[in-house]
């Protein structure tokens, strides 16, 4: 049985779209290639609650349509604005 709940797992993160309850979702991995970044990064959005998340198994799942929430960012560090005292 072990085996089978591995293989499984296997097929679904490198051959099929997993769906849940009828909504396209993405594994971290998938989720970082569409986002261009690494996985680890998708791990930080998520800790951070700008990316939500569902916890299954050992990985989390994310909905497709969330992406949007954080791909609408700039790359680099943030600008300092200048102050305007003199």
């Amino acid at each position: 049985m072990k085996c089978l709940v591995n293989f499984r797992i296997q097929l679904d993160e490198h051959f099929f779209s997993l769906y849940f309850i009828g909504m396209k979702v993405l594994t971290t991995r998938e989720a970082s290639e569409r986002l261009n970044v690494s996985v680890r990064r998708v791990h930080q959005f998520i800790k951070q609650g700008r990316l939500p998340a569902a916890k299954l198994g050992r990985d989390y799942v994310i909905q497709e349509k969330d992406l949007s929430l954080v791909a609408e960012r700039k790359n680099g560090r943030p600008v300092k604005k200048e102050s305007t005292k003199e």
